[in-house]
């Protein structure tokens, strides 16, 4: 064999390098030529990691236990909900894989639940809280679909806002809390009269105010408030000034209680304390003839937000107040809440304005 007329080529099928020495047409052809000689050489490509046998076998419930093991903070109530909600999609679609559940699966699912008499809005809180769940599934990187519940709402918003609860009208609130209407319930059952004179002047939604700890009720460098320790979102961790006309009435009330509760509701099959409150309240409105559709007690808190902006609060500030989320880049990275003696300055003035209208200061309330 002539040693001049030997080539030498470099082969490297893993990271797909064919070189010749010289780079001309007859090595090219060689190397073609040197290739056939090869032994069949089957290359694996490495597994994508989105696509994982653990994330392809994760099923609907073992997502579920995923979610509470990292949502610590989530109520007793809202547990529940999911569990319920998660359960019953899950026994539907018997329980299946997450990565084979897709959009027309939430459409199956919602026309079963029409079937089974759920009006439109209850399936949507049950849509909402599949698509809070494959939220958190998609940030966890445990299903890298698009999320089959996004945008499966089946309520426009024309229809949301007659569904809404209603909003007291000022002359229905002059009634409920007139001297003369609520004298009764305050020597009968002190309890049920606090909570509807802090749900005034506070905002606060039933729940919180009937889980009220005393530690709750505060006085810090002359300022007195109810610290909101737990709500259904972090927006609603917030304390909220009292008038001190108000608060030292409450206080007398809160010191006589023998447990650290403030007041007697017990919290019932994770469904929140505010439960006897709710119904007792409807038979009062019965009793005062206010028999508009949609009128509850959550309407105080409605009335109390609309109260302050019809006296020139910010949207930003009632948002802190009344613990909702207030939208947007500025708000939500940049900007601390408003610090406490900033809020009661400005809140007072409306509470003040809004115990006038009630005659909280002329009449034995």
């Amino acid at each position: 064999m002539d040693k001049n007329k030997l080539r030498t080529f470099e082969i490297d099928l893993s990271r797909g390098v064919f070189k010749s020495e010289e780079g001309n047409d007859e090595d090219r052809k060689a190397l073609i030529e040197a290739m056939k000689l090869l032994p069949p050489v089957t290359i694996q490509s490495q597994a994508d990691p989105r696509t994982s046998t653990n994330t392809k076998s994760l099923r609907l419930l073992e997502l579920l236990d995923k979610f509470f093991s990292i949502r610590k903070k989530l109520t007793q109530a809202t547990i529940d909900a999911y569990k319920a909600n998660i359960n019953e999609f899950s026994d539907f679609l018997k329980n299946p894989q997450i990565s084979k559940i897709i959009g027309s699966d939430i459409t199956r699912f919602q026309e079963y639940l029409l079937t089974k008499n759920n009006t439109t809005r209850t399936i949507d809180n049950k849509t909402a809280v599949i698509r809070a769940l494959f939220n958190f599934a998609i940030k966890q990187g445990y299903y890298f679909d698009t999320n089959p519940a996004q945008n499966r709402t089946l309520m426009t918003n024309r229809e949301k806002t007659r569904e809404q609860y209603a909003i007291f009208y000022l002359e229905e609130i002059l009634s409920i809390y007139s001297s003369e209407n609520l004298k009764p319930h305050k020597g009968k059952d002190l309890d049920f009269y606090w909570v509807l004179v802090l749900a005034l002047i506070t905002g606060c939604r039933v729940g919180e105010l009937t889980t009220l700890r005393k530690n709750q009720i505060v006085e810090s460098e002359g300022i007195h408030f109810v610290r909101i320790e737990k709500s259904k979102t972090d927006a609603g961790i917030r304390e909220i000034p009292i008038p001190e006309v108000i608060y030292k009435d409450f206080k007398v009330f809160v010191d006589k209680q023998t447990t650290d509760k403030v007041f007697k509701y017990r919290e019932r099959d994770g469904k929140g304390a505010g439960n006897a409150v709710g119904k007792k309240f409807s038979r009062y409105l019965q009793s005062l003839k206010i028999e508009r559709e949609k009128l509850v007690f959550h309407s105080i808190r409605k009335f109390f937000n609309n109260f302050l902006k019809d006296n020139g609060i910010s949207t930003e500030l009632r948002c802190q107040i009344i613990g909702h989320e207030f939208e947007g880049t500025n708000n939500q990275i940049y900007s601390d809440k408003y610090p406490l003696p900033f809020v009661a300055e400005q809140i007072t003035k409306a509470q003040h304005a809004l115990l006038v209208k009630i005659k909280y200061f002329k009449t034995e309330f």
